[in-house]
């Protein structure tokens, strides 16, 4: 090895067998480094269940993953609960010089580098009622958990400046020591042609099931304010599942159609499709779904606030995230204009410009290298 070279430990080990936003966020930033960087030594903690091992080609990059056990499910958490207990432990006795985690607001007891960097995602945990105490953890203990991370963390990397801006003010976390690096879409969303329909019908798209942050209930009470020509010629359709069980409460309405949990490869033909997009939510870290629809030609209505903002720019119409008059009236705007959907379009083009994996991984390399 090279003496000049560090040794840099990127943990990216999701427990869950299931695609995550941080395992394709992981994802793209790992393909990006491998381009980058053929000096510096680094080891990926990974699960064997998603798909950032293949992802792994270089030589200069090594993967640490546990075995692929084909056992009860409580057993195979319990194994790897040990796994990552001892692994965390082998690495504090290597002597690396970094070690940055892309989970949210998440880094080992022990110190396993010389520098600690942690991700800062959202505190969607700390601010947002309905998600306070999930998991069994009460608010308290949660700021607790996040402020050890900040404390023990020399430098954090927030995904967008709402980010930055939350966890400086509500963690106390000096401006000095968070740096941003914004995300951007999946290359699949750039779409060369447009894919099969999965919807028959003309059609408005939303995603966000039931959760509450998603804010989908006032998609529905919008549409349902359109006139009746409108909805008779574009169908509502949802995607998500089904928070914590729990149902999207409407009147029965043949014209919206919920589709549940959508797979990544059926995701950029909804959007493409789709005669506009909306996105309701009133809390989000980055705002991935704004880019992917951009990205595949599709308008773009937004809720205004959090970071949907500094991701939308002046691409998209945007309304108060919970008054559904005014989104019923943006709604209705959009569809009785084909030169406002094609502005639109041209606009989310220019908009995706400020968003690339390869910029973004730049400066992520460049505070994973900095001495």
């Amino acid at each position: 090895m090279n003496k000049s070279s560090k040794k840099i430990i990127l943990d990216a080990y999701q427990s869950s067998t299931s695609i995550t936003g941080t395992d394709r966020m992981a994802h793209n930033f790992l393909v990006q480094l491998q381009e980058i960087d053929q000096t510096n030594n680094y080891v990926v903690i990974c699960s064997p269940h998603n798909y950032i091992p293949a992802t792994i080609t270089n030589p200069n990059f090594k993967v640490l993953s546990p075995p692929k056990l084909f056992l009860p499910t409580i057993l195979v958490k319990a194994i790897n609960k040990l796994w990552r207990v001892s692994m965390y432990y082998y690495l504090s006795r290597k002597r690396s010089n970094v070690f940055y985690s892309f989970h949210n607001m998440r880094l080992p007891r022990q110190r396993v580098a010389k520098r600690m960097i942690a991700s800062n995602l959202d505190l969607i945990p700390i601010v947002l009622d309905e998600y306070k105490g999930l998991g069994g953890i009460t608010p308290e203990k949660q700021i607790q958990i996040y402020k050890d991370v900040t404390a023990k963390a020399d430098k954090l990397v927030s995904i967008s400046e709402f980010s930055k801006q939350q966890l400086s003010e509500i963690l106390d976390v000096p401006i000095s020591k968070i740096d941003v690096v914004h995300l951007a879409p999946d290359q699949q969303f750039e779409l060369q042609n447009t894919p099969g329909r999965i919807v028959k019908d003309d059609y408005i798209f939303t995603i966000g099931g039931s959760e509450p942050r998603k804010n989908v209930k006032t998609v529905i009470e919008a549409y349902e304010q359109l006139p009746d020509d409108i909805q008779q010629q574009y169908k509502l359709v949802i995607a998500g599942g089904k928070w914590h069980g729990q149902k999207l409460d409407y009147a029965a309405n043949e014209n919206i159609i919920e589709i549940g949990y959508v797979p990544d490869e059926d995701l950029p033909g909804l959007y493409a499709n789709s005669s506009v997009f909306v996105f309701a939510s009133v809390y989000e870290g980055f705002g991935f779904t704004i880019l992917e629809a951009m990205a595949t030609g599709t308008p773009v209505i937004n809720a205004k606030g959090s970071s949907l903002d500094e991701v939308a720019g002046d691409a998209t119409l945007s309304f108060q995230a919970t008054d559904s008059a005014a989104l019923a009236a943006e709604l209705e705007k959009v569809l009785n204009s084909q030169k406002l959907r094609a502005d639109l379009t041209e606009k989310g083009y220019s908009q995706l410009q400020k968003f690339s994996w390869k910029e973004s991984a730049i400066k992520l390399h460049q505070i994973l290298t900095d001495n």
